[in-house]
């Protein structure tokens, strides 16, 4: 409830680039809020130390053409 409350509150303000964290994410997750959310995301999903972001692109406005992550050393 929290999060469509969000997502409804995000849409109606038209934010173009919106950054979360502390997102509690997973793989799971992900493809429900991305199908949720509409437009383009991009997840981090931490670890046991970091509990995630997430970067939501608004899905009227944007194209994205391309995106690169960078490897985790260790």
């Amino acid at each position: 409830m929290k999060k469509e409350k969000g997502f409804r509150w995000l849409h109606i303000n038209k934010f173009q680039v919106i950054f979360l964290q502390e997102t509690y994410s997973s793989s799971e997750i992900e493809k429900l809020w991305s199908a949720e959310w509409g437009g383009k995301t991009l997840f981090c999903h931490g670890s046991k130390d970091s509990k995630g972001t997430v970067i939501m692109f608004n899905p009227l406005t944007l194209k994205l053409l391309n995106t690169q992550s960078a490897k985790k050393e260790g």
